[in-house]
């Protein structure tokens, strides 16, 4: 995820991105370990700073992810940050040293209002 949050087009004229808007957090709950990708790179290892939502480029490209350890427990009751579990909040962290910008938004469960 932060690979593609971070792998954009260039904008052109807009300005760089100040934030993420929301990260979806419930969908690693129960995870005991995590892949987080982390950058891309063309099949002879050569690194990839950006590409085009291109099935045939997609194709040909290497994800490299880093493994962190994940949650196990129900996290769809926390409306506080620092109520996340630490390995939820070191997820985050991470996404957001990655792609350079905080995350405003933390869905921790199904419904479109259950953010931290």
């Amino acid at each position: 995820m932060a690979d593609v949050l971070n792998y954009g087009e260039d904008g052109g004229d807009e300005p760089p991105h100040q934030h993420a808007n929301r990260l979806q957090a419930d969908c690693q709950t129960d995870l005991p370990e995590i892949q987080l990708g982390v950058s891309h790179k063309q099949i002879d290892g050569t690194p990839i700073q950006s590409f085009r939502a291109d099935l045939r480029v997609l194709e040909q490209i290497k994800v490299e992810y880093e493994v962190m350890p994940g949650w196990l427990c129900d996290i769809s009751s926390i409306r506080r940050y620092s109520k996340l579990p630490k390995t939820a909040r070191q997820y985050v962290e991470r996404i957001e040293e990655l792609v350079g910008v905080p995350i405003h938004y933390i869905r921790i469960g199904p419904g479109r209002d259950v953010l931290v």
